[in-house]
């Protein structure tokens, strides 16, 4: 019956020198994306027979989901409360302090992904749905998000892709969206373009989060720039899907290894 180490020291689970996502949740180059979700499952269900019950809820953080009909007004009171918290605690120098269980996130990251402009994003998208309000310009923390970035990305393994989660791009386009400027959507359009031949990789790195922010800053300009660079980028995406006997799927070369994945993030549905 399987334990709960054996799940992170089987053969096909192999640590990468990576510090974005946790080791565990790596294919080595030779594991089958099939295999490792057949593992998974067949392990999850020795577990539980064998009594192993997860650590996930914590009595302190969680409770016991009670069900009822769907009420706005108790969903409205929980985000207003949740982005008065994030408003509330905001430092016009440092930003917001990462979360406990950010796997290791300096506090005042700026990136979309993980960081202050993700917050901003979020709370900005409430606002004009106007499902919150508030007076404070949260425009400024951007340029602060900038400036706290671009050391940070430059030590990462992609610094010279444009990543929309995790470079310079995803933070100027939420400016873009907040304080709309000619000058940002220009330098925007730089980064956009640079990736078209440069190594894939995948959304959070490469070409396919550049051809998510082609479509973003066309529906924000109507620029038709846009439009044409996601479609040379699409060609050259198709070009490099390959057939597999059960479909077609990437190969992706990141972080040094030739892997096939499934789902968003770094695999085929991203």
């Amino acid at each position: 019956m399987a334990r709960p180490e054996q799940l992170i020291s089987h053969p096909s689970i192999l640590h990468v020198s990576n510090p974005y996502i946790p080791a565990h949740l790596y294919f080595n180059e030779f594991a089958d994306p099939r295999f490792y979700l057949k593992y998974a499952c067949q392990t999850l269900v020795d577990l539980i027979q064998g009594g192993f019950v997860p650590a996930m809820f914590q009595p302190s953080r969680h409770f016991t989901p009670t069900f009822r009909a769907w009420e706005p007004t108790d969903a409205g009171r929980a985000i207003t409360e949740i982005t008065d918290d994030a408003l509330s605690n905001v430092d016009v120098a440092t930003l917001w302090s990462a979360h406990p269980m950010d796997d290791g996130v300096r506090d005042g990251n700026g990136t979309l992904y993980f960081g202050a402009a993700g917050v901003v994003w979020a709370l900005d998208y409430l606002r004009r749905v106007q499902a919150i309000t508030y007076e404070q310009d949260l425009s400024p923390l951007l340029e602060i998000a900038l400036s706290r970035n671009a050391p940070w990305f430059a030590g990462t393994a992609y610094s010279s892709h444009a990543s929309l989660l995790m470079g310079d791009l995803g933070i100027l386009l939420v400016q873009m969206r907040i304080a709309p400027d000619p000058g940002v959507a220009d330098e925007i359009y730089a980064l956009l373009a640079a990736n078209t031949e440069l190594p894939i990789v995948e959304l959070m790195w490469g070409l396919p989060g550049c051809m998510l922010g082609c479509i973003h800053m066309q529906e924000m300009t109507a620029e038709a720039r846009f439009m044409q660079l996601f479609q040379l980028q699409a060609a050259r995406l198709l070009a490099e899907l390959e057939m597999d006997p059960d479909g077609p799927i990437w190969t992706q070369e990141l972080y040094g290894r030739r892997q096939r994945w499934l789902g968003p993030g770094a695999r085929v549905c991203g």
